[in-house]
């Protein structure tokens, strides 16, 4: 994650404790500040070896050194006053007055250690009082605790971004529990009619429906919806890992869906996901009876199967069911988009 080195004299305008900074500055992604946080705890024991080694050798481009990185962190945890002390040891080092920043640097350490102190003690507050809260939220909701641990975590527009993209995707499951997640970031009362509404959409796999609230929504926020994918495959199979194989061949050009049964499928394409390619997983339950419904809702769509290790008797088999491509799992990629690309050119 990239960090910046703020100025002292603009921070002194931020008001308040570590996490009312961070929510000011950081347009309430304390995500980001939390994150800032653990990555100065992690890297503060290993800069005080290194900073003590250096004063005692009296290394002025060691000291410059450590002091800049240090100088980053406590930046962007807007510790203040510390980052004030280690700016003027930083300047001191610059000007060769290593013997100065050695006097001081015992007690400077020390107050970078009470500091870390404070830190974890707020931490640890922070996690008790909000325990309670998100184990509720979270049991009503059924979703993690640790999604609602920090109500505000990530800022609205960030969060149905992501909601677009796993809808756009055709990760329906995955969009629906992030309903859930929007929901129990206490939002207000109109955020949380169009998250209803979403969730309603999502539920009768109106895939259109919740693309279009969405893109709504994000032209309210000012915020540009991503392209959706052009290029949607429908995948009959019993789990997601065929999908995550199409996704990963062919990346942002393709919206993979996958239906374990007929139903599912037909309720998807109601609401609104027009395949332009279906893809069977032959060991899926009932794949015979689910490729011919199919088949026949959708007979100008052309149609592959997927195999683990396929006989010439499954391929006979596919070919009887409609079967215009074949291929092995795990799939590989390069082949996979390889053969695609006829299909794709198609759109």
């Amino acid at each position: 994650m990239p960090v910046n080195l703020y100025k002292i004299d603009e921070l002194q305008v931020v008001q308040g404790l570590y996490v009312k900074r961070a929510l000011d500055k950081m347009d309430g992604n304390l995500d980001v500040y939390s994150t800032l946080l653990d990555k100065f705890l992690n890297a503060f024991p290993r800069s005080v070896p290194k900073l003590r080694k250096a004063a005692k050798e009296q290394s002025a481009a060691d000291l410059r050194r450590e002091l800049k990185d240090l100088r980053i962190d406590l930046a962007d945890i807007f510790a203040l006053d510390m980052l004030s002390r280690a700016g003027l040891l930083f300047e001191a080092a610059e000007k060769g007055d290593v013997a100065r920043v050695s006097a001081v640097m015992d007690a400077f350490i020390s107050a970078l250690q009470n500091l870390s102190q404070e830190i974890k003690a707020c931490r640890t507050q922070e996690m008790i009082e909000n325990a309670e809260q998100a184990a509720h939220i979270a049991a009503e909701l059924d979703i993690g605790s640790g999604v609602v641990n920090n109500r505000f975590a990530t800022i609205p527009k960030g969060k149905f971004v992501e909601l677009y993209k796993r809808i756009s995707s055709g990760r329906l499951d995955k969009a629906a529990n992030l309903t859930n997640v929007l929901k129990a970031m206490g939002y207000g009362a109109e955020l949380n009619s169009i998250i209803e509404q979403i969730g309603h959409y999502l539920l009768e796999y109106k895939y259109k429906n919740a693309l279009e609230t969405i893109t709504r929504l994000l032209g309210q926020m000012a915020v540009k919806a991503p392209p959706a994918a052009a290029f949607r495959v429908l995948v009959l199979d019993n789990g997601d890992a065929v999908a995550e194989g199409v996704r990963g061949a062919l990346g942002e050009s393709v919206s993979a869906l996958s239906a374990g049964s007929a139903d599912t499928a037909m309720r998807a394409m109601r609401g609104g996901f027009e395949p332009k390619f279906t893809l069977v997983n032959y060991k899926m339950s009932n794949a015979a009876y689910t490729a011919e419904l199919i088949g026949r809702e959708i007979p100008d769509t052309p149609m592959g199967f997927v195999f683990t290790s396929p006989t010439p008797q499954d391929i006979m088999a596919a070919r009887k069911m409609g079967a215009a491509e074949y291929f092995t799992l795990p799939l590989d990629a390069a082949a996979f988009a390889e053969k695609m690309k006829k299909y794709i050119n198609l759109v």
